[in-house]
């Protein structure tokens, strides 16, 4: 149920939030469709938290996933976002990925041009003391840190 509740939050805080619907695939994956694009939220079954994936509709093309995708951007949460509010990740999406909402996956070419380099030092970052300078700029979404492994 709860996690019913934040895919219905997430829906309701997009742009245009009519013209996606949500189907439950099961219940730690729901898909959030519109004629433009897929979302699909993928919820953590033993913990709170759930993974965030971009598709083109009905595309056998690898999702985009959010985490990468922020980081191309530098899309960082407004200081003053309620972490407890399901549509968080939403309003993220309409401020910086409103191109993908529409259909615009031009992004995707950028994407794979970086996508195992990136989650190869991610990984590697994740040993690495958070007091450390360069978790600064992981926590800020500034690609540059990539620059430091």
């Amino acid at each position: 149920m709860k996690n019913e509740v934040i895919a219905k939050g997430f829906k309701d805080h997009l742009i245009d939030s009519a013209d996606f619907k949500i189907i439950k695939i099961h219940d730690y994956h729901f898909k959030i469709k519109s004629d433009c694009c897929e979302i699909d939220l993928l919820f953590e079954r033993y913990e709170d938290g759930y993974g965030i994936e971009i598709n083109e509709p009905g595309s056998k093309k690898e999702p985009l996933n959010l985490l990468l995708l922020r980081f191309l951007r530098g899309a960082v949460e407004s200081v003053d976002v309620d972490t407890n509010n399901p549509g968080r990740y939403a309003i993220l999406l309409n401020e910086y990925f409103s191109d993908l909402l529409k259909g615009d996956f031009s992004i995707r070419k950028q994407y794979k041009s970086v996508y195992d380099e990136f989650y190869d030092k991610y990984f590697e970052a994740q040993s690495i003391d958070r007091n450390e300078p360069i978790w600064e700029k992981i926590a800020k979404f500034d690609i540059s840190w990539m620059n430091e492994m």
